[in-house]
């Protein structure tokens, strides 16, 4: 949580250069954080997470190929806390 934003906020850099300026927070059905885009080109993605349970949860990357009006899985992850 990042008091001044007043919300969830993430960032991610990878080693191409690579950047993902994630904004959001619970929602009815979890948590979700949707990719701030600089551009008009940069492209529709977020972060959801489903099913919250003490020691697992399922993690959604997803994409929009029509500005956010749907989205459409990139892959789910399902994790499991190891006993």
């Amino acid at each position: 949580y990042h008091k001044p934003y007043g919300g969830w906020r993430q960032m991610w850099v990878d080693n191409q250069g690579g950047l993902f300026d994630l904004t959001g927070g619970p929602d009815e059905e979890g948590f979700q954080l949707t990719m701030i885009r600089l551009n008009e080109k940069a492209p529709h993605l977020r972060m959801i997470w489903r099913n919250i349970e003490k020691d697992s949860l399922d993690w959604h990357w997803q994409g929009s190929p029509d500005g956010g009006a749907t989205w459409e899985d990139k892959w789910v992850l399902h994790y499991e806390r190891k006993k």
